[in-house]
């Protein structure tokens, strides 16, 4: 007898998976009443039955030991059934109601919490008042005898923005 020999391969996916049925009795529509090219009437009415379906697919991951990520999509098909207050409605789908929806997400691992942590202390932010007064606070913790302020944000209407925030916290506005 000669022993056996196996080729094998194995994938593991650590997901979630859930379907859906719901019915929502009595919902509530829009239901135009009527429409010409200048106006459209709209009423909001009972339409009976709004049936969604679906299946809602949440994916964990760990790349690495200190990386790890999430994600979620969500397939829904949403439509109005047994209208009998709106007849002109029936089978239609649900415009609220988006056919596909997702979401992800990053968790932090123990180094980068502690990092953001340490970097918390060391960024000044809130309201102007709250502003100035930590300001004011670590002026004097060094003894310093000016305050340099940077503003780090994502475009300059936003960093002027700031600026003036802080300048009208200090009185330090323009004289024209």
């Amino acid at each position: 007898m000669t022993p056996f020999r196996a080729a094998l391969a194995e994938v593991g996916f650590p997901f979630r998976a859930t379907a859906f049925f719901n019915n929502l009795e009595g919902a509530i529509a829009n239901v135009t009443l009527s429409q010409t090219p200048q106006q459209i009437i709209r009423q909001r009415q009972n339409s009976d039955t709004i049936r969604a379906t679906g299946v809602e697919i949440e994916v964990d991951s760990r790349f690495t030991n200190t990386l790890s990520a999430s994600g979620q999509i969500v397939f829904t098909a949403s439509h109005f059934r047994g209208s009998t207050a709106a007849p002109a409605i029936e089978d239609n789908e649900v415009p609220q109601v988006p056919n596909v929806q997702e979401a992800a997400s990053r968790e932090y691992n123990e180094t980068e919490k502690a990092r953001i942590a340490y970097n918390r202390r060391r960024v000044v932010l809130g309201a102007p008042a709250t502003v100035k007064a930590r300001l004011l606070a670590l002026r004097d913790q060094f003894e310093a005898d000016e305050l340099m302020v940077i503003t780090i944000t994502g475009d300059y209407r936003t960093r002027l923005e700031s600026y003036e925030l802080i300048a009208g916290a200090f009185d330090l506005n323009q004289q024209a």
